[in-house]
């Protein structure tokens, strides 16, 4: 199953960091160039510096809003495969053996068509996933879910 809800949320959450983020650039580098003391112009490496912040933080907004949101799912009577945005897929087993719990619950809204969940998975072996899934996309086959909430 697709997971199209948390895709689009992610892709809607990242444009508007990356514009809100742009507009940052744009006014800061525009402020050590024009400012009362114009520091670029006395230093030429604060503009590379600022270019290269900003590359950072957009690099890592894209690591968050996409590492965590799957591009599918897919759901067997004893496993549970989870196709990761590198095309990746991991597999867990199912339910009680893997545990489910929600962690997160994002409304539908301008961001998102559909409700979405941010969904830890921890396997037997302990070391858990979090991802973000299309609301009841997991726990639907597994009802009901294991936990709600933090813990």
């Amino acid at each position: 199953m697709r997971n199209d809800a948390a895709l689009r949320r992610a892709r809607r959450l990242f444009t508007l960091y990356g514009g809100a983020l742009a507009a940052i650039f744009g006014i800061t580098l525009g402020l050590s160039y024009t400012g009362p003391v114009p520091v670029a112009e006395a230093n030429p490496l604060v503009p590379l510096g600022l270019s290269l912040l900003t590359l950072a933080l957009a690099a890592a907004g894209l690591w968050l809003t996409f590492g965590r949101t799957p591009s599918a799912v897919r759901i067997a009577d004893d496993e549970l495969w989870v196709r990761e945005r590198g095309g990746r897929v991991r597999r867990f087993p199912a339910p009680p053996a893997t545990r489910l719990w929600v962690e997160e619950q994002y409304p539908a809204g301008p961001l998102t068509p559909a409700p979405t969940e941010l969904v830890r998975l921890t396997p037997p072996d302990g070391r858990a996933r979090h991802y973000v899934f299309e609301s009841g996309l997991l726990y639907g086959p597994f009802s009901p879910p294991l936990g709600r909430g933090r813990s």
